[in-house]
């Protein structure tokens, strides 16, 4: 077809050294000659920094996928969830999509008594305010569980709020074993 595009290759420089190149070589007339015009891009760095930035997706998926507790971070500009850990499912007996799909799911699903309170502190952390916080939640099948809350604000630099993380978790046996000492 006279030209191949963006094919990507790996070669050895003189020094011995490896290097990934993206190339280009395209048949074109020149001057009445059939040349072919060719174009190299080193992308080795590029490449490393590809292969490092998926280490390092691949440790936070570890860790955030293999805590008991849940790892939740949201975007208070689109008001939309980032990233929420599969404990999440264990805790609430709900599925993640169900809340991506109806955030409103969240507030609905912690007991009205808790809500206005849960509401001015999560406001807090998106004004960028550190919070700790205690509510509780009513799971599908009726149960009530003691939620532990932990947000901390994410900051661009011009110091305003881009991200929420929080880590939540279930800290219901600890309240019945407190409650129990109280009797």
């Amino acid at each position: 077809e006279g030209a191949i595009r963006d094919q990507e290759m790996v070669l050895r420089s003189k020094s011995g050294e490896t290097l990934v190149v993206l190339g280009s070589m395209e048949v074109i007339e020149l001057n009445r000659e059939t040349c072919v015009l060719s174009t190299t891009i080193d992308i080795t760095r590029r490449r490393g920094m590809e292969e490092e930035l998926r280490e390092i997706e691949q440790r936070f998926r570890q860790i955030a996928e293999n805590i008991e507790e849940v790892f939740w971070i949201f975007d208070p500009v689109e008001k939309k969830e980032v990233y929420i850990s599969p404990a999440f499912e264990k805790i609430w007996m709900r599925s993640i999509q169900s809340f991506v799909e109806k955030p409103d799911l969240f507030f609905e699903s912690i007991l009205p008594e808790d809500r206005s309170y849960v509401r001015e502190v999560t406001g807090r952390q998106s004004r960028g305010e550190k919070t700790e916080m205690q509510y509780r939640i009513s799971r599908p099948d009726g149960s009530i569980r003691w939620i532990w809350d932990h947000g901390f604000p994410i900051f661009d630099e011009q110091g305003k709020v881009i991200r929420v993380v929080a880590i939540l978790a279930d800290i219901s046996e600890r309240k019945k074993a407190e409650l129990d000492l109280v009797e």
